[in-house]
């Protein structure tokens, strides 16, 4: 299922069962959501789908659907510094690095595990 994010509601439905991609995954710890920026494009653009499992814990350099304190959901790879967190969108010259952060400011949604990347294949008017 593909959610939007500001009102849980189902969007959209991926047939699951024709997905060998995800095939040994189970489908209760999916979801999906479409991307509402380009933060991190060439990867994942603007309405491209984000394909991921749910989680509540990340692992250093894995990218994450994710909520800082009072925000809304964003994706970012998430990098683990002797400093803190750093989130790291791909497109940093309009998402700049986001650093010193600690684990407590960090609500993780979800890891990206696949992309349904179609803004890659746009044609150009």
């Amino acid at each position: 299922n593909v959610i939007n994010l500001t009102t849980n509601e189902i969007i959209n439905k991926i047939p699951f069962v024709y997905r060998t991609d995800v095939e040994n995954q189970s489908i209760d710890n999916l979801f999906a959501i479409y991307a509402t920026d380009n933060s991190m494009a060439p990867l994942l653009d603007e309405n491209d789908i984000a394909i991921l499992e749910k989680a509540t814990t990340f692992s250093s350099g894995g990218t994450y659907l994710l909520k800082l304190k009072n925000g809304f959901p964003i994706i970012r790879k998430i990098i683990k510094t002797t400093h803190g967190i750093e989130l790291q969108a791909m497109n940093m010259w309009n998402f700049p690095v986001q650093e010193n952060l600690k684990e407590e400011d960090i609500e993780i949604l979800g890891e990206v595990i696949r992309v349904e990347n179609s803004s890659a294949f746009r044609k150009k008017h």
